[in-house]
């Protein structure tokens, strides 16, 4: 499952379409939603020249004016449409995930301006999902943010994000957390961000995808970021032993590796049993050799966190000077770098 959607405010040109296009061919999408197309019309040609090939299948939502539309397209070979019903602010698919034959409801959003219109929408797409025996996904631009870390410049308006988190809850809805950026949109001068784009799902289709994640792109050609949903499953496969690539960066682990192997002499004449028994010890002596590290490093660290302690309450007391700020200054550093040492060791 590779889902991307994007508010690509206006899909005339065709540098946009062929953006959307190499996204497609990278990402290796087959389901994507466009928001915010500004088009009143789409041709079969106009979908495949974005969609980069003949197999495809498309329902669109058309704009008002110059404002809104929605288009969505699949590839029939993995989803499979029984129906649908669109809106000016919506476009929900009802049919089947090819793969395991899962029913699926897929609603792409565009959502309105006013609180008023958006309170109409969760409420209308709550029906829809609450009539649904099946699994859902909902994607898209609800121009609306679930808390106020979710805007940056502009104004947050509760309200607005008490409803829309309403709607999530009662709709039975999971957010899939985006990695990435931290918001969706921004102008150009960046004064403005806010996160708008978001993927939500059932609880039970994520019991059918469990390696489902989010992920924010690159902006290129809209103020907002195309947003993928996909599926990643990744396996390495077994190790002879654990070592992390955090200890490599230790200072003198090279070093004791090297000492180790070359000191260990053994008598056995079967040399794949020789080489197994020199990794066991190797493995052991690696062990002892990382924990003692830590301790010598949590030593450091109570003594560095006690000093900046004791500058502290004397900056407190109004006592600062320069000498005491680089002092102040440099443990905090100090502090950071071996924190993030502790955190390696730990790994």
């Amino acid at each position: 499952m590779n889902c991307l959607s994007l508010n690509v405010q206006g899909l005339g040109s065709k540098a946009k379409k062929d953006w959307i296009k190499e996204l497609n061919n990278k990402h290796k999408v087959n389901f994507l939603s466009v928001q915010e197309t500004k088009l009143d019309c789409i041709s079969d040609m106009d979908v495949k020249v974005l969609w980069g090939n003949y197999k495809f299948e498309y329902t669109i939502s058309e704009a008002v004016g110059n404002s809104g539309g929605i288009l969505c397209v699949w590839d029939p070979s993995v989803f499979r449409k029984e129906h649908h019903v669109v809106s000016d602010n919506f476009v929900a698919l009802y049919g089947s995930w090819v793969s395991n034959q899962a029913k699926l409801l897929v609603v792409s959003i565009y959502a309105p301006q006013s609180i008023t219109s958006k309170r109409s929408l969760w409420s209308y797409i709550s029906s829809l999902i609450s009539r649904w025996d099946g699994h859902c996904m909902v994607m898209g631009d609800f121009n609306e943010v679930r808390c106020m870390e979710d805007r940056l410049g502009s104004v947050y308006n509760a309200q607005g994000a008490n409803e829309f988190n309403s709607f999530i809850s009662n709709s039975g809805l999971v957010e899939i957390q985006l990695e990435g950026y931290s918001f969706t949109w921004s102008l150009q001068s960046a004064k403005k961000m806010s996160k708008l784009d978001r993927f939500f799902v059932s609880d039970g289709l994520l019991s059918l995808f469990p390696h489902l994640s989010g992920i924010c792109l690159d902006r290129h050609l809209s103020d907002h970021r195309p947003i993928l949903l996909r599926e990643v499953v990744t396996d390495y496969g077994p190790s002879p032993f654990r070592v992390y690539h955090s200890w490599f960066s230790l200072q003198g682990f090279d070093q004791m590796v090297l000492e180790t192997w070359n000191n260990i002499d053994l008598d056995d004449n079967n040399k794949m049993v020789r080489f197994k028994n020199k990794l066991q010890i190797l493995k052991k002596e690696i062990r002892s050799w990382v924990n003692d590290c830590k301790k010598n490093q949590s030593g450091r660290l109570v003594d560095l966190r006690s000093k900046l302690c004791h500058i502290d309450k004397v900056i407190d007391q109004g006592g600062v000077n320069d000498d005491i700020l680089l002092t102040r200054w440099t443990c905090g550093e100090s502090d950071l770098r071996d924190e993030v040492r502790e955190f390696l060791l730990g790994l």
